[in-house]
Parts: structure tokens; C-alpha cells; sequence
């Protein structure tokens, strides 16, 4: 049986639990022994778009991936937008969900 969480703090708190250090593990962008910083830059969006795979599977986000157009990110009631990359927008998310929490939470617990 799936237990389904309504508090929308408890949400946040769950899915930003999950995702920062995932995304924090993404592979850096840098040049290699060789000088080349293409190798790099493909491992680095390979992962960006496994960690939106896992967030849309595992969180129900809803996710589109802009080619001319900005991507989207809409989670928990956080919609985000960039054109800068994946992990820009997850990182985008990750800042909106943290100041989000931050109102939600009694004021004592901060």
C-alpha cells in the first residue's frame, strides 16, 4: 500500500531530501587529460536527463525539455523555466522548493 503525503511541507521536505544530492552528483563540466571538454559535457547532460527522468517517475513532475524554448519544470506547485540546461532547471527547482519551505514552516523551526 502507497502512503500518499498531502502536507505540502512535508512534500517539499521529501522531494528536496531526494534531489539535492543527486544533483549535486552530477558529473562537473571541465576539460579531461587531454584537453577536450566535450567528453565531460556529455556525461554531465546523459546525467541531467536521468536525474529528470527519476524526478518525473519517483515525484510526478511534469517536465518538458525545450529545444528553441525554454525547458519546464512544474513540481509539488513549482513551476521553473530555463535555457540554460537540465541541471540549471533542477537547480532552479531545488532554490524555489527551499524558499518555499522556508514560508511554510512555523517560524520555531527555522
Amino acid at each position: 500500500m502507497t502512503v500518499q503525503i498531502t502536507d505540502r511541507a512535508t512534500l517539499l521536505r521529501a522531494a528536496i531530501a531526494d534531489i539535492e544530492p543527486r544533483h549535486a552528483a552530477l558529473p562537473r563540466i571541465g576539460a579531461d587529460a587531454n584537453g577536450s571538454w566535450i567528453a565531460s559535457h556529455d556525461r554531465h547532460r546523459a546525467a541531467a536527463e536521468e536525474l529528470l527522468r527519476h524526478i518525473r517517475r519517483q515525484h510526478g513532475a511534469k517536465a518538458r525539455v525545450g529545444l528553441t524554448d525554454p525547458s519546464r519544470l512544474q513540481l509539488h506547485g513549482i513551476t521553473v523555466t530555463s535555457v540554460r540546461g537540465l541541471a540549471v532547471l533542477i537547480d532552479a527547482w531545488l532554490a524555489k522548493a527551499r524558499d518555499q519551505l522556508k514560508r511554510l514552516e512555523p517560524a520555531r523551526l527555522r
